[in-house]
C-alpha cells in the first residue's frame, strides 16, 4: 500500500470510518492504489466541502455529478461514497470505481452540514441489500448459486428453474443477473425484463 493511500486509510479512521479490508487484505491494497481519486474524496469528507465528478452508471452512460459527501463505507472489497447528489436533490450511492474522472473539490470548508444520526454503513446496506421488490428469474440448472440464497422455487424445467428473487439494490441486482450471462433469463417485472435488454443490446452495439 502506498503512503498516500495508507496516510487516507488512517484519516478514515481518525473520523470513524471503517473499512472490511482486514477481512481481505489481498484486496485493500490493490483497490486503494489504483483509486487516485480516494484523497481528494477523504479531504472533502474532512472538511465538509463540494465535489464533482463524471459517473458511469449501469447503462454506460456517463454524467457529471454534483455532491455533498457525507460519507463512506466499504464492502467486498469496495469503497462506496454517499452523499446529498445536489443535481438530484436526493441521497445517493456510488461506488469509487465507477467514478471516470478525477474528482474535483470545489467551494468552501464547511459548505454543507451531515444529518444528524447519518450513518454510512446502515445507507449502505440499506441500498445495496434490503428487498425491495421481487423479480421472477429462470436459472440455468446447476448455475446461479449466488442468487439462490434467499430465492423460491416456482417451477422446473428440464435446462432452466424459474424463482421469485427478492432484491435491494437494482442496480446492484442488474449487475448480477448481467455477469451471469446466458445462465439466467429475467421473465418479470416487465421494466426490469426490459432494462436488461436494452443494456444488452448497447453493449453489444458499442463493442461490435
Amino acid at each position: 500500500m502506498s503512503d498516500a493511500a495508507q496516510s487516507a486509510l488512517n484519516k478514515l479512521n481518525s473520523l470513524g470510518i471503517q473499512s472490511d479490508f482486514q477481512s481481505i487484505p489481498t484486496l485493500a491494497p490493490k483497490m486503494l492504489v489504483n483509486s487516485s481519486n480516494f484523497l481528494p474524496i477523504v479531504t472533502a469528507l474532512t472538511e465538509l466541502k463540494a465535489i464533482t465528478f463524471d459517473y458511469t452508471s449501469k447503462d454506460l452512460s456517463i454524467e457529471n455529478r454534483q455532491l455533498h459527501p457525507y460519507g463512506m463505507s466499504s464492502s467486498h472489497g469496495h469503497w462506496y461514497l454517499i452523499g446529498h447528489d445536489t443535481k438530484r436533490d436526493a441521497l445517493r450511492v456510488f461506488r469509487l470505481d465507477r467514478i471516470s474522472s478525477s474528482v474535483e473539490v470545489t467551494g468552501k470548508s464547511g459548505a454543507f452540514a451531515v444529518p444528524s444520526g447519518f450513518n454510512a454503513e446502515k445507507v449502505l446496506s440499506e441500498q445495496l441489500f434490503e428487498p425491495q421488490a421481487t423479480a421472477r428469474v429462470k436459472i440455468r440448472q446447476g448455475k446461479g448459486h449466488s442468487l439462490m440464497a434467499n430465492a423460491q422455487r416456482i417451477s422446473d424445467g428440464d435446462d432452466f428453474t424459474s424463482y421469485e428473487i427478492p432484491y435491494g439494490n437494482r442496480q446492484k441486482f442488474i449487475d448480477i443477473l448481467l455477469w451471469h450471462g446466458d445462465d439466467v433469463i429475467v421473465e418479470a417485472p416487465d421494466d426490469l425484463r426490459s432494462e436488461i435488454i436494452s443494456i444488452l443490446e448497447l453493449l453489444v452495439k458499442t463493442h461490435a
